[in-house]
């Protein structure tokens, strides 16, 4: 049995067979008591966006995806574009009450992240960047929700959580374009948990 299933919005011609295939496989993990998280993105986020002016059915297909889901990841301008929040701790109970998740975590780029549940809310402050000038963005949510998983599949509190999630991206954030291939300092990584 997985601990949980992540999985993330893939833009394509096909975007309609693949949350299809995405809300089978997170429904599949669920049933069989493994947790879900999904990283929410702007692709998926913009269909549940107000006013409802979007595809009605791609809107029905991304609720139905991450409803009572363990775990959704997005970004600050994903949660106000899903929720039409500008506050961010109004968003994100908004959130977890519109779509019944236990846990939401938000990057807010330099200015850190943000891990909430319904009766939680966490600040998190961002990683050190080596060169501020340089930063590599492409990756650090990813980067950012891995860490956050790592630390809910150990058992660790949520604020260690998302300290883990801020050492990933710090990682990405000071690293090189893209998917890239780092190295953790293990040492340093279990002095966070």
């Amino acid at each position: 049995k997985a601990d949980m299933f992540h999985t993330s919005s893939f833009l394509s011609i096909n975007s309609m067979d693949s949350i299809k295939t995405q809300i089978k496989l997170a429904n599949y993990a669920k049933k069989n008591d493994t947790d879900v998280s999904i990283s929410l993105t702007g692709f998926y986020a913009n269909f549940l966006a107000q006013p409802y002016k979007i595809d009605n059915e791609m809107r029905g297909f991304v609720e139905e995806l991450i409803f009572e889901k363990k775990i959704v990841h997005l970004n600050d301008d994903e949660l106000k574009m899903s929720t039409g929040k500008t506050d961010l701790r109004e968003g994100m109970d908004s959130f977890i009450k519109t779509h019944d998740v236990e846990i939401v975590s938000v990057t807010l780029g330099k200015e850190g992240s943000a891990i909430a549940t319904k009766d939680t809310y966490y600040f998190i402050e961002s990683p050190v960047i080596n060169n501020p000038s340089e930063i590599q963005k492409v990756g650090a949510g990813d980067a950012y929700a891995a860490g956050v998983n790592t630390g809910i599949i150990k058992g660790c509190h949520l604020t260690i959580c998302g300290h883990i999630g801020s050492y990933f991206a710090g990682h990405k954030l000071n690293g090189e374009f893209g998917a890239t291939d780092y190295k953790i300092d293990k040492k340093r990584l279990e002095n966070i948990w």
